[in-house]
């Protein structure tokens, strides 16, 4: 059961529901978290073995997901995606 300070507050279920589904912010969250693995991968796992194809896949993954940042950068959705990105910080600090 998730606890009350993991469950976002009501009124903002509306914003959540906005970026689950903004395919653009999907696609560049599901990159962040795949590189983000393969960054793990690279730094503790000493028997990870990286092909040429495949460092060029995730090169072509970031670039595609700035791109798509680029793209966002002035849309509400994306305002809001930082918004939420710069309360979440300030809570923790």
């Amino acid at each position: 059961m998730a606890s009350t300070k993991d469950t976002p507050p009501q009124h903002t279920e509306r914003v959540f529901d906005l970026l689950r589904n903004s395919d653009p912010i999907r696609s560049v969250a599901d990159a962040l978290v795949q590189l983000a693995e393969a960054r793990q991968n690279a730094d503790y796992d000493h028997l990870a073995r990286f092909t040429r194809a495949r460092a060029l896949d995730y090169v072509s993954l970031s670039e595609k997901s700035v791109e798509t940042v680029d793209q966002l950068e002035s849309s509400d959705t994306f305002k809001m995606l930082l918004a939420m990105i710069a309360l979440r910080t300030s809570k923790r600090g």
